[in-house]
Formats: structure tokens, C-alpha cells, sequence
């Protein structure tokens, strides 16, 4: 198990089917795996923490595009922004950050299309 440090706000959605009802099934016509989602809390505050998250998993990131989503993957130095990912390389990604409703004020989902690396 990574070292993952804890945030007050984290909630891990498919820790308890019965108390959490993930709210994803597919996301892009991909099968989604795993939902972890960080509530607002502050000024850019969930999408830092869902970044620091997913570096602690091992996980490199795409920059942020206004609110569109950040792509995610293992193995790779450098994800470009969501505009600029053909589908060959969102199919390529381990999963995407997208913004409940938008990243500035508000939180922040983690949808994984493989098993997290925990």
C-alpha cells in the first residue's frame, strides 16, 4: 500500500456499495471501476487535493482546461490538456478528474477505468 495521506474531505465511493451509490457507471463510453470524490471546500481546494491524491497513487496528470476533464495515467511524464488528446489517447488513460460543477469553488470526482494502484 502507497503512503496515501489522508484528507478530511475524501470520500472513497466504492468502499461501501450500500452507503454510497457511485454516480458513474460508464463516463466517455468507458467502463468506470472506482469513484473517489473530494467536496468543495475552499478556492481550488478539492482539485488540489484530488492532485495530490493521485501523485501519491503514482499517477502523472493532464493540465487543467477550464472545466473540462484531466486525463490520468501510470507510466507517462507528460499528459497534455483535454482539447488537445486524440481518442487514442483518452482511450489510453487510467481515468479522468472531472468537476462537480466546476473546479475553482467547486468539488471535484476521480472516475478510474482501471483498478487504482493502491
Amino acid at each position: 500500500m502507497k503512503n496515501i495521506i489522508p484528507f478530511d474531505s475524501f470520500v472513497n465511493e466504492s468502499e461501501d456499495p450500500k452507503k454510497y451509490e457511485r454516480k458513474y457507471e460508464e463516463y466517455l463510453g468507458r467502463p468506470v471501476v472506482h469513484e473517489v470524490s473530494f467536496p468543495a471546500g475552499g478556492t481550488f481546494d478539492a482539485i488540489g487535493k484530488a492532485e495530490d491524491y493521485l501523485k501519491d497513487l503514482g499517477y502523472a496528470r493532464g493540465s487543467m482546461s477550464r472545466d473540462e476533464p484531466i486525463g490520468f495515467a501510470q507510466g507517462v511524464d507528460y499528459i497534455a490538456k483535454w482539447y488537445n488528446l486524440n481518442r487514442e489517447d483518452k482511450a489510453r488513460l487510467d481515468g479522468v478528474i472531472i468537476p462537480e460543477p466546476e473546479f475553482r469553488e467547486g468539488g471535484v470526482r476521480i472516475l478510474f477505468f482501471t483498478p487504482p494502484n493502491y
